[in-house]
């Protein structure tokens, strides 16, 4: 699990060790903490949960933590979870061009929370193509007070369906772009360190 006020203490220290780095006076290192803590604020604002009491809710709140999601938290995570896929995915690609920042929780966070947010997209995709609309509200809200016609369900879909998929396809190579070159660096690290262990012994 990570937390969000945890990784903004890391990258405020981070920002602050890479501003004497570079000698920069107290207004430009300011912009740089700044910077920092609006790349992190961005991935957590980027999901939120949803506080159902009855058939009202209640609130929306940025999650202020994120564990690894499993098949058991899929189905909550559905109704409650939403993702902003593509404000997820430009904060990340925020903090994938500030090398200075990187760590193995944030890119744990990163990617983990692509991938789940792409498995939810995807979730919702075939679910609501292929229920009724009656079905897809009830099972999303928990309730059975809306109905509307197969027929205008289809309509719907069909009217929606190559928009949909022309998103879904350049979001997914976003997040494939970004977990690839997150992998290729932690690919790259292990190898300089072994290298380095090697000529030691």
């Amino acid at each position: 699990m990570v937390r969000r006020d945890d990784l903004l203490k890391y990258v405020s220290e981070q920002a602050r060790l890479e501003a004497q780095k570079r000698r920069l006076d107290e207004n430009a290192t300011q912009d740089l903490l700044s910077e920092a803590a609006d790349i992190v604020e961005g991935l957590f604002m980027a999901i939120t949960w949803e506080t159902v009491e009855g058939d009202t809710i209640k609130s929306t709140d940025p999650v202020t933590a994120w564990r690894h999601r499993t098949v058991n938290d899929m189905e909550s995570d559905w109704r409650y979870m939403h993702f902003s896929r593509a404000d997820l995915q430009n904060a990340a690609e925020r903090y994938m061009e500030r090398p200075w920042m990187h760590c193995r929780e944030l890119d744990w966070f990163i990617v983990n929370a692509l991938v789940y947010a792409e498995c939810q997209a995807t979730l919702d995709f075939f679910r609501a193509r292929i229920m009724r609309l009656s079905r897809y509200i009830s099972k999303k809200a928990g309730n059975t007070k809306f109905e509307i016609s197969s027929f205008a369900w289809r309509f719907i879909v069909f009217y929606d369906k190559m928009g949909c998929l022309a998103w879904d396809t350049c979001c997914r190579f976003r997040v494939f772009a970004i977990c690839f070159n997150i992998l290729d660096r932690h690919n790259h690290n292990m190898a300089v360190a072994k290298m380095e262990s090697t000529e030691e012994t």
